[in-house]
């Protein structure tokens, strides 16, 4: 377990293994809308939540192929887009769902105490 959790290498681990979660797709729709990129409201009535789901998803296959690809369709690690809203919903869920920076710190202790 600790050759996949070594601090120097975490973060691109959790990238990848959270490119295919779920937290990763919530994040993004909560990022696009706060960047107003997806509309909450369109013609004076609220867009419904499917449509902005779809919006959504719509916007990171343009900005971010790989992350819609089919992964039998990929080899290797994804490369991921220096796009702000890429990195931004990156962030959220690395550093506010997933708790990195804390578990960098832990990893830290780990690799010191041997």
């Amino acid at each position: 377990m600790f050759r996949y959790l070594h601090p120097s290498s975490v973060r691109e681990t959790l990238v990848q293994a959270v490119l295919d979660s779920p937290i990763f797709e919530t994040r993004w729709r909560w990022t696009t809308t706060l960047a107003l990129a997806v509309p909450r409201h369109r013609g004076g009535a609220r867009v419904p939540n499917q449509l902005q789901r779809m919006y959504a998803e719509d916007l990171l296959q343009s900005v971010f192929p790989d992350a819609a690809a089919c992964l039998d369709n990929l080899q290797g690690a994804r490369e991921v887009p220096g796009h702000p809203l890429v990195q931004q919903a990156l962030r959220d869920s690395l550093e506010e769902a997933m708790d990195l920076p804390g578990l960098l710190r832990q990893l830290q202790k780990l690799f010191s105490a041997s």
